[in-house]
């Protein structure tokens, strides 16, 4: 279930109920895995995606802990959030980044999670960032005198993007053609986006050898073939 601020205005909740806030959302496949996890997991909660425009993010928060048991956010509110809390985890501290807020006894807490702990018989791994590579670069080359603005797309090989541990479930064989991979990936072996990638009508969207600039992957708007689900 998808939200507007509107919509959020007026809705209550029937069960424990937690929240993706975003701006925008339209290409968001959280409620649908969070509905899996949770019944994976024998939880009876609901989880919706509310559209949340950056200027309405302290309203929108304060519904939040009136109605919710928690929050993820995403895109743009990841550090805004955090002038709206009562306490941060350290973790989530450090890296200036909250992407899970829980509310409890009144009080707001941030953490920055790869939800392993939400749902451990649930949960295989996740995408995981950490900014200290981002920063100690930033720091060395304004210290040098050498700083330039402009647009960044750091990867596995800067240790900026990696995945979480793996969950119980997953086999060693899956783990072992996985760790391959991020190899590859990361010594520039494997380009995940090269072509031939088809959409999920059979379309090929990319064509064979070609690799797409990161202006073109950050203008998908289209799932790939396999992949279940709509873009509004």
């Amino acid at each position: 279930m998808l939200l507007s601020m509107e919509e959020f205005r007026a809705f209550q909740p029937k069960k424990p109920t937690y929240a993706l806030f975003g701006w925008p959302l339209g290409h968001t496949m959280s409620p649908e895995l969070h509905a899996q996890l949770f019944e994976a997991s024998g939880q009876d909660a609901a989880y919706i995606g509310v559209a949340v425009p950056p200027d309405d993010l302290a309203e929108a928060f304060d519904l939040a802990k009136a109605k919710l048991r928690g929050i993820n956010c995403t895109i743009p509110h990841k550090k805004a959030v955090i002038e709206l809390l009562d306490g941060v985890d350290t973790a989530a501290r450090d890296l200036h980044s909250v992407n899970t807020v829980a509310f409890r006894d009144g009080k707001a807490i941030g953490y920055n999670t790869d939800m392993s702990r939400v749902a451990p018989k649930a949960h295989m791994t996740s995408a995981i960032w950490s900014w200290n590579p981002v920063y100690e670069n930033v720091v060395e080359k304004v210290r040098a005198g050498t700083w330039k603005n402009g647009s960044f797309w750091y990867g596995m090989e800067t240790g900026v993007v990696d995945i979480a541990p793996y969950g119980p479930m997953v086999p060693q064989n899956v783990r072992d053609l996985t760790d391959a991979a991020k190899a590859d990936i990361k010594s520039g072996k494997l380009v995940v986006f090269t072509g031939p990638i088809k959409d999920q009508k059979g379309v090929e969207r990319i064509p064979t050898g070609t690799v797409p600039s990161d202006k073109e992957l950050l203008g998908m708007d289209w799932f790939v073939e396999g992949v279940i689900g709509t873009i509004n």
